[in-house]
């Protein structure tokens, strides 16, 4: 259920901007599966207009409106599906019941198949141009939409969605004949082309269309994991605003389904789950600094939520929120620039007599998962308790991982010719197996939060490159003591 979930003025909830909403993904993940529906309560206003003067005046006053949202929202909760026009069970039902034609088998094509709840979003599909009369075009056919992809199969990412009725151009082919390259806007696909199945498309006057080589897939798949993804822009149907400073607000997706955020002046631990297009992020534990007023780290933090989908264009991270709250674009960070004078990073640095050969690979240790092996005073460093593991991701300005036990994230500063984490938050579980296992961690913590130095390696091992490093923390007694660790 939603009261215009785009809507970005304050104003009465009434029966005229509330509405049911369903989305789902196909079983194959092909297609969109969207329902809309008016719906009405005699707990709401039919109209702005019918609603008393105390409600007018609470829904318009800034200050007061926060209680009469959620006065509302809890009110809307506490009905039952039968007092709603049309009962809501029903249209659960009707959402669950729906099932689509399964076209022919042996063909890579899209498939819809019966529909699986993701959530309350109606998806929408954005307008392609309009075709000449005279060029190859097609119709689509699919019953509610086709995905319209980066290449000709559905291993390619999906960029947009065609909707069913829609007219598109058509420029190529695949050469199995099983897919059709169609223009799309600019802003979707540097070359202004994307694919859809030709089982959902009723194609006309396409005897001339050249057939298309299909692009490298490792060329349009981005990874997802391992890099500082800088928030640059909220895109929604009315408005479009972008971010003065995309540093104060970054996510790092690791490949242990964890991910650190940083949100302006906190940091914050996370877990999401990819699965295709599909994106689920749940931000957990969280530093408790109060930010500047200019801070959109709330919004920021609340659009993480309410990832739905994503998809990458032009090597920007593109993450769509559920409700069709609106588009959230990542740029990747720079962590594996040089530094600038002055403001060193974890970056790696041969040191004498281990750098590698001439053609062994200088890469930075911005996005590597490194495993610690020992820490302690120096010679007299302790391994790690068999069974546990403790590792780190070094990405941007957060450093984040498994400290045993638990996960978390810290923010790393540049001091000098070194730097310092610090802001560390963790999840608060407790494991009682293997013995020793909370100790180690609170050891390995508070290490890392009295970091002072730091010194990474590459050496070449059987003809492989290994990469190495060495954090400098300071112990209770003054001396130094040891963090090494080995890329994975």
């Amino acid at each position: 259920m939603s009261d215009a979930p785009n809507r970005q003025s304050i104003g009465v909830w009434s029966n005229e901007t509330t509405g049911y909403y369903y989305q789902g993904l196909t079983t194959d993940q092909t297609f969109y599966v969207s329902l809309f529906w008016p719906v009405s309560t005699a707990a709401l206003p039919n109209t702005a207009e019918d609603a008393t003067e105390e409600q007018t005046a609470a829904a318009t006053n800034p200050d007061t409106y926060p209680a009469y949202k959620q006065e509302t929202i809890d009110t809307l909760n506490a009905l039952v599906p039968a007092e709603w026009t049309p009962d809501l069970a029903s249209l659960d039902a009707m959402a669950a019941s729906l099932t689509f034609p399964l076209p022919g088998e042996g063909t890579d094509t899209e498939e819809p198949v019966e529909a699986t709840p993701e959530g309350e979003t109606e998806a929408t599909a954005t307008p392609t141009p309009a075709p000449s009369t005279d060029a190859p075009t097609g119709t689509i056919t699919a019953p509610d939409g086709v995905f319209v992809r980066s290449g000709p199969g559905t291993e390619y990412p999906n960029i947009d969605v065609a909707a069913n009725g829609a007219t598109v151009n058509i420029t190529g082919k695949s050469q199995d004949g099983q897919w059709w390259e169609i223009e799309v806007p600019a802003f979707l696909s540097e070359t202004g082309t994307g694919w859809v199945s030709a089982t959902w498309v009723e194609a006309h006057n396409t005897g001339s269309v050249p057939v298309v080589e299909a692009p490298d897939l490792e060329e349009v798949t981005p990874t997802l994991t391992g890099i500082n993804w800088q928030w640059t822009s909220l895109t929604t149907p009315v408005e479009q605003a972008t971010v003065n400073d995309p540093t104060r607000y970054t996510i790092v997706f690791n490949t242990d389904g964890s991910a650190a955020i940083k949100a302006d002046c906190n940091n914050v631990i996370a877990s999401y789950t990819a699965d295709g297009s599909a994106i689920g992020i749940t931000p957990g534990p969280s530093t408790l600094v109060a930010c500047a007023d200019d801070s959109l780290d709330q919004q920021f933090l609340t659009g993480l939520s309410a990832a739905a989908t994503y998809f990458f264009e032009s090597g920007d991270l593109f993450i769509d929120m559920a409700a069709d709250g609106g588009t959230m674009r990542f740029t990747a960070g720079d962590a594996a620039a040089p530094p600038a004078a002055g403001t060193p990073t974890p970056e790696a640095t041969a040191e004498p007599g281990s750098t590698p050969e001439a053609e062994g690979p200088t890469s930075p240790v911005q996005g590597l998962l490194f495993s610690l092996v020992s820490y302690g005073p120096e010679g007299a460093e302790q391994s790690l308790i068999e069974g546990t593991q403790i590792t780190a991701t070094f990405a941007g300005g957060t450093v984040s991982g498994s400290a045993g036990c638990n996960t978390y994230t810290g923010t790393v500063t540049p001091v000098n010719d070194y730097f310092t984490i610090g802001g560390i938050a963790t999840t608060q579980m407790a494991c009682t197996e293997p013995e020793g296992v909370m100790e180690q961690e609170q050891a390995f913590l508070t290490a890392l939060a009295a970091t002072a130095g730091y010194q990474w390696q590459q050496d070449a091992v059987n003809g492989s490159i290994i990469t190495g490093g060495r954090l400098f923390y300071s112990l209770a007694d003054g001396t130094t003591g040891y963090m090494n660790f080995v890329a994975q």
